[in-house]
């Protein structure tokens, strides 16, 4: 394994069974692997074999968990395309029999989505497996192969955008599957209040955020700055501050721990701001989104600074013009964040 060069600096390796991308699914990795579980699983000892770093693993959920029923807590059994039926777990049922592996009767049911499907529910309860589903049943096996964490996107790999709902029922299950790691739930995360729900919800160990945090850098600290999605007044004024001053607190951070390159302040900053800034300063947008010589920390905050000016006319600081900004040095010897 190529990464066990870097053994000596870092702490962990993670497996990533979680991109959903159209180039993963060529390759057949990311969560394209997740159908694969006995290579997933020999991967994962063989990591362990090779080297002491704790492994850990990102998954998202099967979408064969997705929207079954449930009777008295337990999970139902979904028909299959061929008429036959089978638990999320994969355990195949006949027309009046029940599931084969836990001998366990089934009544036939029927339920409306759009069509109707026949449904079948477990009269009696079930083995772990079958009441789990096969996501949970899949984190299991990771931790019988050796993984010490799991994070959990709620989504299924059809979900590629960030669309839809996130299933927090899935990674309930997963939680209490396998109460010997922590599980860290991913996925939809808009504030810290929800975050704390999510928590207390699922029994997980953790939450993980990520496209919101591009927005609001603050997203777990309110009191820090205000919540630059929900903050507004009639003309914008406030939302667009709130924006400025988050876009300050990353820059801040990122001069004292920069990044490894000037695209994650380009990308951090314009997705802060979103569309505002494109459809109110067109010529501030096209400076920081698609301007080439705009790589130093510099350039960024003073991009930051003019606009500031623009939104609080009030206040008139000594401010470089545009045509300053991009003519503002460049580090010759390397093309990375120049610091100050």
């Amino acid at each position: 394994m190529r990464c066990l060069r870097w053994a000596g600096y870092i702490d962990g390796i993670d497996l990533n069974l979680g991109c959903p991308q159209r180039s993963a699914m060529r390759g057949g990795f990311g969560c394209f692997l997740m159908e694969h579980p006995e290579t997933v699983c020999a991967m994962i000892r063989a990591a362990k074999k090779a080297t002491h770093l704790p492994i850990s693993a990102k998954i998202r959920v099967f979408a064969d968990d997705v929207g079954t029923h449930t009777v008295q807590g337990r999970v139902a059994c979904v028909r299959t395309g061929s008429g036959a039926f089978a638990t999320p777990c994969g355990h195949a049922v006949g027309p009046s029999t029940g599931c084969r592996s836990c001998a366990v009767e089934c009544d036939l049911g029927a339920s409306t989505h759009g069509q109707t499907h026949a449904r079948r529910a477990h009269a009696a309860p079930c083995p772990d497996e079958c009441m789990a589903g096969r996501t949970a049943g899949f984190a299991r096996q990771l931790v019988n192969a050796g993984i010490w964490m799991l994070a959990v996107h709620g989504r299924t790999r059809t979900q590629r955008h960030h669309e839809g709902q996130v299933h927090f029922d899935v990674i309930q299950r997963i939680c209490r599957a396998v109460p010997s790691i922590p599980v860290i739930a991913n996925g939809g995360i808009t504030s810290r209040t929800q975050a704390e729900a999510v928590l207390r919800n699922t029994g997980c160990a953790a939450v993980m955020a990520a496209s919101r945090l591009l927005s609001n850098v603050s997203l777990f600290d309110p009191s820090t700055v205000p919540d630059a999605t929900t903050t507004s007044d009639d003309d914008g004024l406030a939302s667009m501050s709130a924006k400025i001053a988050n876009a300050r607190v990353y820059l801040h951070a990122a001069r004292i721990f920069p990044p490894p390159g000037p695209r994650f302040l380009r990308d951090h900053v314009a997705v802060n701001f979103g569309q505002d800034l494109r459809w109110r300063h067109p010529d501030l947008y096209n400076l920081l989104v698609r301007n080439t010589r705009v790589t130093r920390w510099e350039q960024f905050w003073a991009i930051v600074d003019v606009l500031a000016s623009r939104e609080t006319p009030d206040v008139v600081p000594t401010l470089p013009t545009l045509r300053q900004i991009k003519d503002m040095a460049v580090d010759a010897t390397h093309n990375d964040v120049a610091v100050a």
